[in-house]
């Protein structure tokens, strides 16, 4: 009986099969050429390459046309028939291709157990192109043995990979997918986990990459989960995925006290997740710019300074024991995980990565695990969708959550996305796709995800079942994004700030300590400070080597000796402790020799032109990388431009020397009224020395003591006056140093100064002062009722001693000159002499209530935190401060009667929750000025900006003109007044700025000093003088006549 035997490979080319049709004489192979009647129905066709070691056993492929192409045959055929040259075949199946071959059964078994598995030539809907290596069949990729490996065939020619970036930007994803079956009906291919892909380079479209070798195959991608890692044997018993779990749930927090909505001043800074309170307790606004619900925890750079520092999520909160907080063990199981998912790739890859990062000097963060290939960690919290909505996780994620690169990937580095959190049941999964590839994977719990950044990618996102209408405000997804830096892997690049210092500012390290030759509080977050929280262990010895490389760049500068300080001897022989507890951290620095060093960097630097020419083509290995932005955010290229001048102004504290003015506090007009009813206005200063009182024929003096060159307007108001592109204004700028204010010499406030103006304006004042001063008719007083009263109690005020009275007795009597103030400017009329004593009491009036409540209420502020004096402030100052520095969630309610004591008005104020960390003299600083807010607002005196806070600017410029005078006589001129209505316009010639500078009143007192010695000091003075002497008897009769008035109608 003939048995006849068939050795097979099928349509997938992987897997053997053995049919038997054979008898007791031989083994007969069934050929299987095309049109054969007897041909297995076994599938599609298959392309198949037989290397030159079997061609050199003798073996050859046969069934149809042999198409030698370089070592190798390459055969089309349905069957796959091996046969041994030295056999003689049949007359049947020589003539007609469909006979049998007869071989010897064992040489026919050995040829086919050996004979090479072959992937299978794919080619999606997509018009991508892959060859898919598959396990379960018995095809197996050399740089991958832990699951299947999808081949992605490229074409590097510049014209193909133009053509390619073109249809990636317009590739659209299935926004409105709910299972693997739907996505993949489009074209996407599901990249699974345990599964990796690949680019094979071939020379066209028609290269189906067959012969190319795997070997040189490049590592794009690849997916793992808890499954992959523990098949590996890489997941051991360390309790990581324990933690994992642990750690998901105390991002989440308590069930009822979640949210839809992140936490926000609107809802008290509660809701959202445990992990995004936390955040927002440390800073006002934790999110970055991608969206507004991802949150940077890794290292960040500030651009385009260069700048590197860890993030200021991650700056040390005084108040949290180390490594205790969410954020920190977020930090830790992360790069713990990716870590060891990082294992899986191929190990002379993630060595190199290694190998850079340490030559490079890039900093560690989190777990050992992470040797170096991650300095970025971002948290993206987002929320499911509705059925149809996808649109909406835009809301969450804002740029992240749409197809994007991340242009500031280290090129050749890997990204790890993981999946941090469960997908409720009957809820979709979300899924990940790597555009540029046509690979999807569903992001499941434990998932973790490693790409290049730099191509683009997306997710959609998690979808409700249809019958929901709205989704639990207690469901939510967690996803971290582990990512390097570009500037971070070049560090020695970039400026890295290592400490600050009380008075000296920031040590930096500048990038020139890495050269070879070198030519010659709020706190920031820096290395020292807050490195620790991300370098574990490891960041003693980092520090070690950024303080090397400190010494050397301060040693060079020796002009007598070259001094080497060696990094690797400095780390090994420095004892080095925990503060709290003692315990002894022990370093063991290897030296890199160059050798090593060298290898590396030749290594690295073909890895980085083989990725460039993946990414770009030709013209980007050592040109520009092409932009992957989707079509509708892609912008044409500009030009360079030349910087525009910065015209951000010196705020007060940069001020230096004669700029750091102090306004002297007891300087003050005291009044009393003579027998013959003239006002005696006396001068006092802060010995109690009063001016001499000099009294002419019907006239006197009224004086305040000159001030020396170093007075001041006053303290620093902690605001920084920055001009930027939404100004209402431009300020005047000099050419010679780019934001500084310019003064124009013919600025109106200058002529007050000058001598034909102060001599046109003396003629004028005796012509309307020719009238007796005692006469009433003198005084011109329509509704004298209301005008009386206003007036009576401004002069007063006015001209009142200040010394000896308590600051709460003043801060009482402040509503009531405010209300005085704004009632008699809107009740001014041109009435000669009444106006202008009005406007000069109005003009003094405001001056007074600026000195008081910004230098006198400042300074009693400052001595109750810096000294810790007690004063009326303390408790309003100790309240306030407590609350900043203490970063309290709710907020504070302030009462004048309880915090002021003595302050007979029972007022209450409002401070909002503080988010944001302040320490040393920022917490101080901030606490001052809402202190200064608190007494403003209960005093009727806002400072917070807009019309109505028009004095503190008035008030400043006053005090300008007094120090130079040493009086109040120029507030008669009507020059003064109108300087007065409008400080802005008067110092400035041209468009004003928005908000006056700080700097602005030191300069304006250099320039009216000028003003007055190119005058004639003398003579100026003297005319400022005789003004005040012929107003002086006409105030205090008026003041007299107002009170008589008010007295009658009381």
């Amino acid at each position: 009986m003939q048995q006849d035997v068939k050795y097979v490979y099928d349509v997938e080319g992987l897997q053997k099969r053995a049919e038997m049709q054979a008898n007791a004489n031989g083994i007969m192979i069934q050929t299987g050429f095309r049109g054969a009647n007897q041909m297995p129905k076994l599938g599609v066709e298959i392309e198949t390459t037989l290397s030159t070691a079997w061609k050199r056993q003798g073996f050859r492929a046969s069934g149809m046309d042999e198409k030698p192409t370089g070592n190798a045959c390459k055969v089309r055929t349905n069957l796959i028939v091996i046969c041994h040259s030295d056999r003689k075949h049949t007359q049947s199946g020589q003539a007609g291709g469909q006979g049998p071959f007869q071989l010897d059964r064992k040489e026919t078994m050995a040829a086919l157990e050996d004979f090479p598995a072959i992937p299978k030539y794919f080619e999606s809907a997509l018009h991508e192109r892959y060859l898919l290596y598959r396990q379960e069949n018995g095809c197996s990729h050399p740089l991958w043995p832990w699951g299947d490996a999808i081949i992605v065939l490229t074409s590097v020619a510049q014209e193909d990979v133009d053509k390619k970036i073109k249809m990636y930007k317009t590739r659209s994803l299935p926004s409105t997918a709910r299972t693997v079956e739907e996505i993949e009906n489009i074209g996407f291919l599901q990249l699974k986990p345990g599964n990796a892909v690949f680019i094979r380079i071939v020379e066209g479209e028609r290269d189906r990459g067959l012969d190319g070798n795997p070997e040189a195959d490049d590592l794009q991608g690849w997916v793992t989960d808890e499954g992959v890692l523990q098949q590996s044997g890489i997941l051991g018993g360390g309790g990581v995925m324990e933690r994992m779990d642990a750690l998901s749930q105390e991002m989440l927090g308590p069930v009822e006290q979640r949210s839809e909505s992140p936490p926000s001043a609107a809802n008290k800074y509660t809701g959202g997740i445990a992990l995004e309170r936390e955040l927002h307790r440390l800073n006002s606004r934790p999110s970055n710019r991608q969206g507004a619900r991802c949150y940077s925890l890794g290292y960040t750079v500030e651009r385009p300074r260069g700048v590197v520092h860890p993030a200021k999520n991650m700056q040390q909160d005084v108040m949290e024991p180390g490594g205790e907080s969410i954020r920190s063990r977020l930090l830790n199981v992360t790069t713990e995980y990716g870590g060891l998912a990082m294992r899986l790739a191929p190990q002379d890859r993630i060595n190199l990565l290694e190998q850079y990062g340490l030559q490079r000097k890039v900093p560690p963060m989190g777990h050992r695990n992470n040797r170096l290939f991650w300095t970025g960690l971002q948290a993206n919290v987002s929320r499911p969708v509705l059925s149809g909505n996808s649109d909406e996780l835009k809301q969450d994620l804002g740029r992240a959550g749409d197809a994007h690169p991340d242009n500031h990937d280290q090129i050749g580095s890997f990204t790890q996305i993981l999946v941090l959190s469960k997908t409720p049941a009957e809820y979709t999964p979300a899924y990940f796709f790597l555009i540029e590839f046509g690979l999807f994977t569903v992001m499941e719990y434990g998932t973790t995800i490693a790409f290049s950044g730099l191509r683009l990618h997306s997710r959609i996102p998690s979808i409700a079942p249809s019958s929901v209408q709205q989704i639990p405000s207690d469901i939510y997804s967690i996803v971290a994004v582990l990512y390097q830096t570009s500037m971070l892997a070049n560090i020695q690049d970039c400026r890295v700030p290592l400490c600050t210092h009380p008075t000296a500012g920031t040590l930096t390290l500048p990038p020139e300590a890495w050269k070879a030759s070198l030519q010659g509080r709020r706190q920031e977050s820096t290395m020292f400070q807050d490195g620790h929280t991300l370098g574990g262990e490891r960041h003693p010895e980092y520090m070690l080597t950024l303080l090397s490389g400190l010494i050397n760049y301060a040693t060079s500068f020796d002009p007598e000796y070259n001094i080497h300080f060696d990094p690797t001897e400095f780390a090994n022989i420095t004892n080095i402790t925990r503060r709290r507890t003692g315990e002894t951290i022990h370093i063991d620095a290897s030296c890199v020799n160059a050798p090593e060093t060298a290898a590396t960097v030749t290594n690295w630097n073909a890895l980085i032109r083989q990725q460039r020419l993946l990414l770009g083509g030709p013209n980007s290995i050592d040109g520009v990388l092409p932009s992957r932005a989707p079509m509708d955010e892609s912008k044409p290229s500009e030009a360079a431009e030349v910087p525009k001048t910065s015209l951000n102004l010196r705020s007060s504290k940069e001020t230096k020397g004669k700029d750091k003015r102090k306004l002297l506090l007891h300087v003050f007009i005291k009044d009393r009224i003579s027998a013959d009813g003239k006002l005696i206005m006396a001068v006092n200063d802060t010995e109690a020395q009063a001016s001499s009182y000099t009294e002419g024929a019907s006239s006197s003096r009224m004086t305040l003591r000159d001030r020396s060159r170093n007075s001041s307007r006053g303290r620093n108001t902690g605001e920084e006056y920055q001009s930027d592109a939404d100004n209402d204004g431009e300020p005047e700028i000099t050419g010679k140093q780019p934001g500084a204010i310019h003064i124009a010499g013919n600025a109106p406030i200058l002529r007050l100064l000058n001598k034909t103006t102060l001599e046109e304006e003396l003629r004028k004042v005796k012509g309307e002062l020719s009238s007796n001063a005692r006469s009433r008719s003198t005084y011109v007083l329509p509704n004298a009722g209301h005008v009386a009263s206003l007036s009576a109690t401004l002069i007063a005020f006015s001209h009142q001693d200040p010394r000896g009275v308590p600051g709460v007795q003043v801060a009482t009597q402040m509503p009531n000159i405010w209300a005085n103030l704004v009632k008699t400017e809107k009740r001014l009329q041109a009435i000669s002499i009444t106006d202008r004593i009005l406007k000069h009491a109005l003009i003094v009036g405001t001056w007074k209530a600026w000195v008081f409540l910004e230098v006198d209420c400042r300074e009693d502020c400052q001595s109750a935190l810096h000294k810790r004096q007690r004063n009326w402030l303390t408790d309003l100052s100790r309240k306030i401060y407590d609350h900043q520095t203490h970063r309290m969630l709710h907020t504070l309610e302030l009462n004048s009667k309880v915090l002021l004591r003595g302050f007979d008005r029972e007022l209450t104020a409002k401070i909002k929750p503080t988010t944001t960390i302040r320490l040393g003299s920022d917490a101080e600083d901030h606490t001052i000025n809402l202190v200064l807010d608190t007494l403003g607002e209960w005093m009727g005196y806002p400072r917070k900006g807009g019309k109505a806070s028009l004095w503190k600017q008035q008030g400043a410029m006053l005090d300008v003109l007094v120090s130079l005078t040493g009086n109040s006589h120029l507030f008669f001129l009507e020059e003064t007044w109108v300087a007065f209505k409008n400080p802005k316009s008067a110092i400035f010639l041209r468009k004003p700025v928005r908000k006056i500078p700080e700097s602005t009143w030191t300069l304006l007192e250099d320039k009216l000093r000028e003003k007055l010695d190119k005058e004639g000091k003398a003579v100026v003075m003297d005319h400022i003088e005789e003004l005040g002497r012929l107003f002086s008897p006409y105030i205090g009769q008026l003041e007299m006549m107002h009170q008589g008035a008010r007295n009658k109608e009381a």
